[in-house]
C-alpha cells in the first residue's frame, strides 16, 4: 500500500528523473530503495526537491513500518515461548510431585489429608463460611 500510494505521488510531480516517470517504474525504483538494492546516488535527486522530499518521507514510514513488524513478530514469539516455558514448569512440577508421592507411605498420606481440614467449611471473610473444602 506504501509502496504503490508513493510512487503515484511520485509519477505525478514534474521532475526530470526518468527512472521514476511512470508507476510501474517508480514501484521498483522505491523497492530497490527499500531493499537497499538501488543503484543510483542521491546526488542525482538534489535538482528535484520535491522528488527527493518524496523519497526520503517513503523511506522513513518504510523504515518505521518494518520495524513496527519486527516488533510484532517478536511480541508474537515470546508470547509462543512463554506458553511453552509455562507448560514446561508445569511438566517439572508435576514429575517433582509424582516422585515424591511414591516416598511416602499410604500412613503418611491419610496424615496430610486429615491435616488439611477438608471435611469443615471454610470462612472466607468474616462471617462467610463456605463449602467445606474451601470450594
Amino acid at each position: 500500500f506504501l509502496l504503490l500510494t508513493t510512487s503515484t505521488a511520485v509519477s505525478v510531480l514534474e521532475h526530470s528523473y526518468v527512472e521514476m516517470e511512470d508507476v510501474p517504474k517508480a514501484i521498483v525504483a522505491l523497492f530497490a530503495i527499500t531493499l537497499m538494492l538501488y543503484e543510483d546516488d542521491y546526488r542525482n535527486l538534489e535538482d528535484d526537491p520535491a522528488l527527493l522530499t518524496a523519497v526520503f518521507i517513503f523511506v522513513l514510514a518504510s523504515a518505521v513500518l518494518l520495524l513496527n513488524l519486527l516488533i510484532a513478530q517478536l511480541n508474537c514469539s515470546y508470547e509462543f515461548i512463554y506458553k511453552d516455558a509455562v507448560g514446561f514448569a508445569r511438566l517439572k512440577r508435576a514429575a517433582v510431585i509424582c516422585e515424591t508421592l511414591a516416598s511416602i507411605t499410604p500412613r503418611q498420606w491419610e496424615a496430610f489429608v486429615r491435616s488439611l481440614n477438608l471435611d469443615k467449611p471454610m470462612e472466607f471473610n468474616e462471617g462467610d463460611v463456605g463449602l467445606a473444602g474451601g470450594f
